[in-house]
């Protein structure tokens, strides 16, 4: 390129279904873009094409759709006028075994799993919910509120999707910890509710005394330790709840008054006050901990409730640009 500015403001690398979903978004907002393809044909592995005999036309790799056709994204595509038509045959699809046997699955629960014989019931309980309450399953993979508070109704959707069976109890001398530390005061004892892990330390966060204060504890070390002083994290209240980023760039805490986001060099700093990049101020009931997801930061509450901050800064990106 010799260094000249390049005509286009993104380059989307790759032209299958997310490649060009992100090259079409862009050109939406008025972005121009290009799009680099190292196949001869486009469509990553939603492509088909005569790959034994002329006239006889095979998935090049993935074979069922669902979440293409129910995608909102691409029901706002005129996909049709293009010649896209979904194929819905009696049989989705069939996995044959080394005994000859083989397992069909209907566009019915409840056919498919009367064919499975003894799995049947396994069957319907793992898709049964998913099938029941797939609309609603959408509307969550579509939410784009900057704060998003989960329902009552999507509560009951993730409490029956994701139910955990109740694990089996074992013998206390059964289960025994790797590992343990005893963690010695510098000064005064004091509160923390967050435990984070970056480049072989552990830190821990002060609560109710000089809170946003991080300690920290090497991992590899004695067993019995005492915490060190680190940087102060600049809060306005006892924080509740933190997570690092994988790449250690981004350090997310929530308190009773908001949600708060450090940008860090790398690692958690030795001294110094850390003031936020980004505060997210929030009344509802008192918040209890949280996460980095792909799509925004998770926060629980003693509500009950569960909120995603979807701000491009919460977003879990990892890499030399994560940050803007």
């Amino acid at each position: 390129m010799g260094g000249q500015p390049s005509a286009f403001d993104a380059v989307v690398v790759g032209a299958g279904q997310n490649g060009l979903a992100a090259a079409i978004t862009l050109a939406r907002a008025g972005r121009a873009v290009q799009v680099l393809e190292g196949a001869d044909t486009v469509g990553g592995g939603s492509r088909s094409a005569e790959l034994t005999l002329p006239g006889f036309v095979h998935d090049v790799c993935s074979a069922v759709h669902p979440l293409a056709r129910s995608s909102p994204f691409f029901r706002e595509l005129p996909l049709d006028r293009h010649g896209l038509r979904w194929i819905e045959p009696e049989v989705q699809l069939a996995h044959p075994f080394d005994d000859a046997e083989t397992a069909f699955a209907f566009r019915s629960i409840q056919e498919t799993a009367a064919s499975l014989g003894p799995d049947g019931d396994a069957y319907r309980g793992l898709l049964g919910p998913v099938a029941r309450r797939w609309d609603l399953l959408m509307d969550l993979a579509a939410l784009s509120a900057r704060v998003v508070v989960m329902t009552e109704r999507a509560r009951a959707f993730l409490k029956d999707i994701y139910a955990i069976p109740e694990p089996v109890l074992r013998r206390p001398r059964d289960v025994r910890p790797v590992r343990h530390w005893k963690l010695n005061y510098p000064d005064h004892p004091f509160d923390a509710e967050s435990l984070l892990v970056s480049h072989g330390f552990g830190y821990v966060i002060a609560k109710d005394e000089n809170p946003g204060q991080v300690y920290r504890f090497r991992l590899s070390g004695k067993t019995e330790t005492t915490l060190e002083a680190q940087c102060r994290l600049d809060v306005s209240a006892p924080p509740a709840g933190a997570d690092l980023t994988p790449d250690n760039a981004r350090l997310a805490v929530i308190t009773e008054s908001g949600a708060y986001l450090f940008s860090l060099p790398r690692r958690v700093p030795k001294e110094g006050t850390i003031e936020p990049a980004l505060f997210v101020p929030f009344a509802h009931e008192k918040m209890e901990g949280c996460c980095f997801t792909r799509d925004g930061l998770l926060v629980t509450s003693e509500g009950q409730e569960i909120f995603l901050f979807t701000d491009s800064l919460f977003q879990l990106r990892t890499g030399p640009k994560a940050l803007p």
